[in-house]
């Protein structure tokens, strides 16, 4: 991979003579001045290298300084792409991910540090915000400045007034109308005693409908209703 390293050091001679050797890479530099010399080289050999320089290409110097070789890290999504209006935390998916990178969440005008918790996986909490969509944009500064651009939705949390009917066949497949508000129409989902039901056939602001599934033993069932996964999904009876 290609790739850029800044030196500074002392007794740098010209470019046409001074070298270094970064493991198995010997990258092509260019002397500023005695103390700054600016180097382009491409390896494909990750991790930490020792670094030589030498003035005339021959005798090489061992020095205190290392280069370790990364790969680029790749975002690929983020989960949930909707977060209750109080905020939450969203997990961002991909690749390479590494502490040091300076990974960070834009929100509107707002830099947010992200947490990596492994090479494929960190987080970022999101803070209080609107109803409505947003554009996020996940960034890193190391080892090259890059970004990634996604949407997420603030919705309310759903809340449940009242469910109708209050009975159903064990074998389930009738029709179960819970109404209430905050619902988000293609977000909201449903669950059974914590089955999570087919999705919804008909959603509204106010309305939703779900086919509770078959059951053996009679007796109470927890249902509760929650947008996308978010926020305290509530308990309708």
């Amino acid at each position: 991979m290609p790739s850029e390293l800044l030196l500074k050091g002392s007794n740098f001679y010209s470019s046409d003579t001074f070298s270094i050797q970064a493991g198995p890479a010997s990258p092509n530099c260019r002397v500023h001045n005695s103390s700054f010399a600016h180097c382009h080289f491409r390896t494909d050999t990750i991790g930490e290298n020792s670094l030589e320089a030498s003035n005339d290409g021959i005798t090489f110097v061992p020095s205190t300084a290392t280069l370790t070789v990364v790969q680029i890290p790749t975002v690929l999504n983020l989960a949930p792409t909707a977060v209750d209006v109080t905020g939450g935390l969203v997990t961002i998916f991909g690749s390479h991910f590494r502490e040091n990178f300076g990974f960070s969440c834009g929100l509107d005008e707002t830099t947010l540090a992200a947490t990596v918790v492994s090479s494929s996986l960190m987080v970022c909490n999101l803070p209080r915000h609107e109803t409505g969509g947003a554009p996020i944009a996940v960034t890193i500064n190391q080892p090259k400045a890059l970004s990634w651009d996604f949407a997420i939705s603030f919705v309310d949390s759903a809340t449940v007034a009242y469910l109708h009917p209050t009975a159903g066949p064990l074998s389930g497949g009738s029709l179960l109308t819970i109404f209430g508000s905050g619902f988000v129409p293609g977000l909201v989902a449903c669950s059974f005693n914590g089955i999570e039901a087919l999705r919804p056939f008909a959603a509204t602001n106010s309305t939703v409908v779900c086919e509770p599934p078959a059951r053996k033993d009679t007796g109470p069932v927890s249902v509760v209703v929650w947008n996308d996964g978010i926020g305290h999904p509530v308990d309708a009876g």
